[in-house]
């Protein structure tokens, strides 16, 4: 099997590279303190083929196959300096766009993919699975100042009871189940210690939604 570079290949990557330090770098600093998507980076991506590249042409989109793809992504991780516009680009690509080209109806990739490939339309990954909701929550603090303070304190509390709940039944299991851990052994004492770890994780995330939480009361009364 031969992986060696095809000269159309090599010229695109270098392209690529040289097309991201030209053009998605400008107003990095101050995207980033005001918290910014780069549409204008983003719609020169699409200019340049990035968002279609490797959507079958039928689909409207560049045809390339994977290893090109793969290589024009990390030239323009060697360009451009704006990581979340980078990771942005790969999480359309690789969780919406080629899903849609493989798993999606016609209907459907008619009505996303010509929006997704020219820029116009912003492909999300979207969490719904239960477990998930940490690093949503995460997502939303962070944006706050873009935000709804009082509805992100609210899921934050609703955070905390639900793991203050789990941290109490943990403890009540292991009263009832582990009353002596120091007489544990075989396969009990290794039971007990992922239950310890649980605790230990419920009682870090508490204290860090209460730090939250008193944190965003302490702003809200200033």
């Amino acid at each position: 099997m031969d992986f060696s570079l095809s000269a159309e290949q090599r010229e695109l990557k270098e392209a690529a590279a040289a097309f991201a330090s030209a053009k998605l770098n400008q107003d990095l600093a101050e995207r980033e303190e005001a918290g910014e998507f780069p549409l204008a980076a983003w719609g020169a991506c699409a200019e340049f083929g990035i968002q279609g590249l490797p959507v079958p042409a039928e689909l409207g989109g560049g045809g390339a196959d994977i290893l090109t793809t793969v290589l024009v992504m990390e030239a323009l991780g060697y360009g451009c300096h704006d990581n979340g516009l980078i990771f942005s680009l790969n999480a359309q690509l690789w969780s919406l766009e080629l899903p849609l080209v493989k798993f999606g109806t016609p209907a459907q990739q008619r009505a996303y993919l010509p929006g997704l490939i020219a820029g116009d339309l912003i492909g999300v990954h979207a969490m719904t699975e239960p477990e998930s909701g940490r690093s949503d929550l995460a997502v939303k603090i962070r944006g706050l100042s873009h935000g709804d303070p009082a509805t992100v304190r609210a899921e934050v509390q609703r955070h905390r009871d639900r793991h203050v709940e789990r941290l109490d039944a943990y403890l009540a299991n292991e009263k009832r189940e582990f009353p002596d851990p120091s007489r544990l052994r075989g396969a009990r004492l290794h039971q007990w210690l992922v239950l310890r770890g649980g605790i230990a994780l419920e009682r870090s995330l508490i204290d860090w939604y209460d730090v939250v939480l008193a944190t965003l009361d302490k702003k809200a009364h200033r």
